[in-house]
């Protein structure tokens, strides 16, 4: 048996200031490794797991390291597919199998997302889930707080919105909420990687639903109001929930979400 420590988050050091156990986001054990893998996962990456799946009556493995999920021919030999876990936009899991969600288009209007179907065994597909959140919340704290959060904010969360100031102003972003800030950041290749606006919590002032569009929220900023638009109605309810839990969380403020009436 072999492990592989994850690197601590120098950010998580600065907030508490002290320093933190370097296996402080956990160690991924390697329980078994395939010896057929080594032809299809590259020596920088980590096994973690794999599942057997079946999609149109061809049977496949679902492979599982710390940066990527692969789909891999059954004799595991042949790679078919493979996705980057920051490309994921979630991973559903029932008794019946699994669907990963991948993000397919953000622009200034809408945010896109299109659905892989998988059959697999009920008790492993409910478990991928999991394993993806862990996963996935460990690569962006890494990716945001080395490139993008400075010190000593954490990462909190992400969402991939049309972000529209005016009719004049609007562009594709990524909304990162760190422990004190929300950042607004232009994309480049599909990831955050310029911030272009940046709001410290006590900015935040009001939230809004927007008549005739579920998927969107307008937010109080001060001097602007910007509209931003989700991929649906569950990503715009997690981003309001995310932005009172920010206010919350440095003022102890409680702000409503304000419902205006269709015009």
């Amino acid at each position: 048996m072999s492990s592989v420590e994850v690197p601590p988050v120098a950010n998580m050091a600065g907030l508490l200031g002290r320093p933190v156990p370097e296996n402080i986001y956990g160690t991924l054990t390697h329980n078994f490794i395939p010896r057929e893998l080594g032809r299809v996962l590259p020596a920088t990456e980590n096994y973690v797991t794999h599942i057997p799946v079946t999609s149109k009556v061809t049977h496949f493995f679902h492979v599982v390291t710390d940066s990527k999920i692969y789909k891999v021919s059954d004799t595991l030999s042949k790679k078919r597919d493979v996705w980057d876990m920051k490309e994921i936009k979630d991973i559903i899991g029932t008794d019946e199998g699994i669907t990963i969600k991948l993000l397919a288009k953000v622009s200034s209007d809408e945010v896109t997302v299109k659905s892989k179907p998988f059959e697999g065994d009920g008790i492993l597909c409910q478990a991928l889930p999991f394993i993806f959140a862990n996963r996935s919340r460990i690569l962006w704290q890494s990716f945001t707080e080395a490139k993008l959060i400075p010190e000593p904010e954490i990462y909190q969360c992400h969402f991939f919105v049309g972000y529209q100031e005016s009719p004049k102003k609007k562009f594709a972003a990524c909304l990162l909420i760190s422990s004190k800030t929300l950042y607004v950041c232009s994309l480049k290749g599909g990831l955050p990687a310029l911030i272009k606006e940046k709001f410290p919590a006590d900015r935040i002032t009001g939230i809004s639903t927007v008549p005739g569009n579920e998927r969107a929220i307008k937010v109080s900023l001060g001097a602007i109001s910007p509209v931003c638009i989700t991929s649906d109605i569950e990503d715009c309810n997690a981003l309001a929930y995310e932005l009172r839990r920010l206010v919350w969380d440095t003022r102890k403020a409680n702000i409503a979400i304000q419902q205006p009436s269709q015009p």
